[in-house]
């Protein structure tokens, strides 16, 4: 795994419905946003701070697979000494 994101999982709730739970430093923040059909989640070291604790905190979110295609796609961005794209996860229903 990389600095910022220590372990990850899907579960499906429902026909297409899935729950993201994962795990980032408690020094860290994360946001959600949907761009043309996949969904991000960016996750970066909060402000004033340099080094990612060794501490992590546990966060879950809801996604929904896309109607039209029957997908979900998934995408943590990482932003620590760079910007990092990884792990991309797309499902097939």
């Amino acid at each position: 795994m990389s600095l910022l994101l220590n372990h990850y999982c899907f579960d499906c709730v429902g026909n297409s419905a899935f729950a993201v739970t994962f795990s980032i430093p408690n020094n860290c923040s994360y946001a959600t946003s949907c761009v043309a059909k996949t969904n991000f989640i960016t996750i970066q070291l909060q402000a004033g701070q340099t080094k990612p604790s060794k501490v992590f905190t546990v966060f879950t979110e809801q996604f929904t697979a896309d109607p039209i295609d029957n997908t979900l796609d998934v995408q943590f961005v990482q932003i620590y000494a760079g910007t990092t794209t990884k792990p991309k996860i797309k499902i097939d229903l």
